[in-house]
Protein backbone atom coordinates (compact mmCIF):
# COMPACT_ATOMS: atom_id res chain seq x y z
CA UNK A 1 0.00 0.00 0.00
CA UNK A 2 1.27 3.50 -0.79
CA UNK A 3 1.44 5.87 2.16
CA UNK A 4 0.83 9.61 1.87
CA UNK A 5 3.84 11.71 2.86
CA UNK A 6 2.87 15.10 1.43
CA UNK A 7 0.14 16.58 -0.70
CA UNK A 8 1.25 14.71 -3.80
CA UNK A 9 4.47 13.02 -2.66
CA UNK A 10 4.25 9.29 -1.92
CA UNK A 11 6.60 6.60 -0.70
CA UNK A 12 6.06 3.14 -2.11
CA UNK A 13 6.49 0.04 0.05
CA UNK A 14 10.03 -1.11 0.79
CA UNK A 15 9.47 -4.40 -1.01
CA UNK A 16 7.23 -5.37 -3.89
CA UNK A 17 5.48 -8.79 -3.86
CA UNK A 18 7.26 -11.13 -6.25
CA UNK A 19 10.38 -8.96 -6.30
CA UNK A 20 13.63 -10.44 -5.09
CA UNK A 21 13.73 -8.07 -2.13
CA UNK A 22 15.61 -5.06 -3.47
CA UNK A 23 14.80 -1.77 -1.77
CA UNK A 24 13.08 0.88 -3.86
CA UNK A 25 15.48 3.32 -5.39
CA UNK A 26 13.15 6.03 -6.72
CA UNK A 27 10.57 8.16 -4.92
CA UNK A 28 7.05 8.27 -6.40
CA UNK A 29 5.43 11.68 -6.99
CA UNK A 30 2.08 12.62 -8.55
CA UNK A 31 0.70 15.46 -10.59
CA UNK A 32 -2.46 16.47 -8.66
CA UNK A 33 -4.76 15.63 -11.61
CA UNK A 34 -3.16 12.18 -12.05
CA UNK A 35 -3.46 11.57 -8.32
CA UNK A 36 -7.20 12.35 -8.47
CA UNK A 37 -7.70 9.85 -11.31
CA UNK A 38 -5.81 7.13 -9.41
CA UNK A 39 -7.83 7.76 -6.24
CA UNK A 40 -11.11 7.56 -8.20
CA UNK A 41 -10.31 4.20 -9.80
CA UNK A 42 -12.05 1.02 -8.56
CA UNK A 43 -10.03 -1.04 -6.04
CA UNK A 44 -8.82 -3.81 -8.39
CA UNK A 45 -7.47 -1.62 -11.20
CA UNK A 46 -6.11 0.85 -8.64
CA UNK A 47 -4.16 -1.90 -6.87
CA UNK A 48 -2.75 -3.19 -10.16
CA UNK A 49 -1.57 0.32 -11.04
CA UNK A 50 -0.11 0.80 -7.56
CA UNK A 51 1.92 -2.41 -7.88
CA UNK A 52 3.09 -1.44 -11.37
CA UNK A 53 4.17 1.98 -10.07
CA UNK A 54 6.04 0.32 -7.21
CA UNK A 55 7.85 -1.86 -9.76
CA UNK A 56 8.71 1.30 -11.72
CA UNK A 57 10.27 2.75 -8.56
CA UNK A 58 12.52 -0.32 -8.40
CA UNK A 59 13.45 -0.32 -12.08
CA UNK A 60 12.07 2.68 -14.01
CA UNK A 61 13.36 1.59 -17.40
CA UNK A 62 12.71 -2.16 -17.05
CA UNK A 63 9.15 -1.79 -15.70
CA UNK A 64 8.03 0.78 -18.27
CA UNK A 65 7.97 1.31 -22.03
CA UNK A 66 9.22 4.22 -24.12
CA UNK A 67 6.74 7.01 -24.76
CA UNK A 68 7.54 8.14 -28.29
CA UNK A 69 11.31 8.43 -28.73
CA UNK A 70 13.18 6.34 -26.15
CA UNK A 71 14.97 9.07 -24.22
CA UNK A 72 14.78 7.28 -20.85
CA UNK A 73 12.99 10.29 -19.38
CA UNK A 74 9.35 10.14 -20.51
CA UNK A 75 8.00 6.60 -20.16
CA UNK A 76 4.63 4.89 -20.16
CA UNK A 77 3.21 2.28 -17.84
CA UNK A 78 0.37 0.10 -19.09
CA UNK A 79 -1.84 -2.19 -17.01
CA UNK A 80 -5.03 -3.99 -18.04
CA UNK A 81 -7.16 -0.98 -17.05
CA UNK A 82 -4.86 2.04 -16.98
CA UNK A 83 -2.25 3.93 -18.94
CA UNK A 84 0.18 6.26 -17.14
CA UNK A 85 2.75 8.72 -18.46
CA UNK A 86 5.79 8.99 -16.20
CA UNK A 87 8.71 11.38 -15.91
CA UNK A 88 11.87 9.61 -14.73
CA UNK A 89 14.22 11.89 -12.80
CA UNK A 90 17.59 10.20 -12.43
CA UNK A 91 19.28 13.10 -10.62
CA UNK A 92 16.72 13.32 -7.79
CA UNK A 93 15.68 9.64 -8.11
CA UNK A 94 12.00 10.35 -8.71
CA UNK A 95 9.25 8.81 -10.79
CA UNK A 96 6.61 11.47 -11.37
CA UNK A 97 3.17 10.40 -12.59
CA UNK A 98 2.19 13.09 -15.10
CA UNK A 99 -1.05 11.57 -16.41
CA UNK A 100 -3.26 8.54 -15.79
CA UNK A 101 -6.00 7.37 -18.15
CA UNK A 102 -8.42 4.84 -16.70
CA UNK A 103 -9.53 2.52 -19.47
CA UNK A 104 -12.38 0.90 -17.58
Amino acid sequence: MITVIGASDFAAPARVPGDRGSALQYRLKYDPAAEAVHEAMPPGPSEALTLALAAACNNPIGATQPYGEDDGVIRMLITDHAFAVLLIGDVLKTVTVLQINYLG
